[in-house]
């Protein structure tokens, strides 16, 4: 598979809302934009990313550990933490490591020459992928020309489409001001699964960027 850009988007879930948060999942994909249809956007040729962090490897190393993001946890659906508690888990150094692994490994099947890396704010998701590559000495395979701020462009084409007064301040609202994440996409999928959420902010950029195109 042959494209001139490829776009990525990751998220990830924590216990802190700091840059130097302990991680508890990680999940990305790439996706093809200006495309009409779920399988052309995820083209089932491209492997996605995802793996769950052993949390003891975030309290030997030092990340942040938040009484009220842990309490947040403790108050969300038995489901979303089972989910989240069961399968292998892995040191935070090396899920990251494969994640960056995997980032190069995508750019070499599509053999794009640029590439964007989505997330959900470039002072959350963004600014704890690169606290834990330059705590581990991990390379990043992307500049940092090439990181974007999904919920700033998001917000923003919302509002110009709709007006500022209509943007609701809840995220998760914002999201309803779009044509839905059709549900063939995912089959269990729920807020605050890594998965869920990348896949869910992918469908959201593409119909950003089909506003403007």
């Amino acid at each position: 598979m042959k494209l001139t850009h490829i776009d990525i988007t990751f998220d990830l879930e924590t216990c802190s809302l700091d840059p130097h948060a302990a991680v508890i999942q990680i999940a990305a994909l790439p996706w093809v934009r200006g495309s009409k249809t779920l399988t052309d956007l995820f083209p089932d040729e491209l492997p996605t990313f995802e793996s769950k962090v052993d949390l003891r490897s975030c309290v030997m190393d030092g990340f942040d550990f938040d009484r009220n993001t842990i309490q947040w946890w403790s108050g969300q659906q038995k489901e979303l933490r089972d989910n989240l508690a069961d399968g292998d888990c892995y040191p935070i150094d090396e899920v990251f490591r494969e994640f960056c692994v995997w980032i190069a490994d995508i750019k070499g099947l599509t053999k794009a020459e640029t590439v964007s890396l989505w997330a959900q704010g470039a002072d959350f998701d963004i600014a704890i992928l690169r606290h834990v590559c330059n705590k581990y000495d991990i390379p990043l395979p992307v500049s940092h020309q090439d990181f974007r701020d999904a919920r700033s462009f998001i917000l923003e084409l919302v509002a110009i489409n709709n007006g500022y007064a209509s943007v609701p301040a809840d995220t998760e609202k914002l999201y309803e001001c779009l044509p839905p994440l059709p549900q063939e996409a995912v089959a269990d999928g729920q807020p605050h699964n890594a998965f869920y959420d990348a896949l869910r902010t992918s469908w959201n950029v593409n119909t950003c960027l089909s506003y403007i195109s």
